[in-house]
């Protein structure tokens, strides 16, 4: 997830971001355990298929914004394109060999 700094920062410089998630229906948020100091975080170990709802507030010494509520968003399997890259490569070099003992994958990035 990504977004932009607050327009107005109260005066005081930003130490850096709280994020907050909640699995849509839930009544509880829960609060990403690091402070981020980016614009931009990637929350794991959400479940495959299920929708989420994510909040940022921006902190500084006078304390926390309001906070930049996104659209639920439905987590995907975050490994599924390096899956199929690797079976995409994996199958053409299988197929492309006739010593297949000494396994390579190229060009997966």
């Amino acid at each position: 997830m990504a977004w932009k700094p607050p327009k107005d920062d109260g005066g005081a410089e930003l130490s850096g971001y709280r994020i907050e998630y909640q699995e849509l229906g839930a009544h509880d948020w829960e609060r990403v355990p690091e402070q981020c100091t980016l614009l931009s975080y990637t929350v794991r170990n959400l479940e495959k298929g299920k929708q989420y709802r994510f909040r940022v507030f921006a902190e500084n010494m006078a304390g926390i914004s309001e906070p930049l509520n996104g659209d639920p968003v439905t987590a995907k399997d975050p490994f599924g394109w390096l899956k199929w890259n690797l079976m995409i490569n994996a199958e053409t070099y299988f197929s492309n060999t006739e010593n297949t003992e000494n396994i390579r994958f190229r060009n997966l990035c």
